[in-house]
């Protein structure tokens, strides 16, 4: 998997394996709920991540720029306005197809068996 470096003038990427990111994210106290892989090529080896992080998101294939902006800004809307994260996934899939980029496919949840992904609530909205 790649990071980028985040620079526009000279992007470059730095090879991080799934099992370094899964060792720096099981090295914390308490270790996301939650790991999105917004990029390309993602989901081969993913599975190991879950030893640290009980769901993660990833990418089936590459997927474009505008793509991957689009399901993260209503993936995250949803997760923001208390939606679950599988029916969050599902509105962030749908919307690369509504928007005609045929996509909608690439985006795939792993999970471990103990989580059910369309009851696991993140944000919880308050009651007034």
């Amino acid at each position: 998997m790649l990071f980028d470096n985040a620079s526009v003038e000279s992007p470059k990427g730095h090879e991080v394996p799934f099992e370094l990111l899964a060792r720096a994210l099981g090295a914390t106290a308490e270790p996301p709920t939650l790991l999105v892989l917004n990029g390309c090529d993602t989901l081969d080896g993913a599975e190991v991540l879950l030893e640290a992080t009980p769901v993660v998101i990833v990418m089936t294939i590459e997927i474009s720029d505008l793509a991957a902006s689009a399901f993260a800004a209503r993936f995250y809307a949803a997760v923001a306005s208390a939606q679950p994260i599988g029916p969050a996934l599902r509105q962030g899939a749908v919307v690369l197809d509504l928007m005609g980029l045929d996509e909608g496919w690439k985006p795939n949840l792993l999970s471990r068996a103990d989580v059910a992904v369309d009851d696991l609530v993140l944000v919880q909205v308050p009651i007034e």
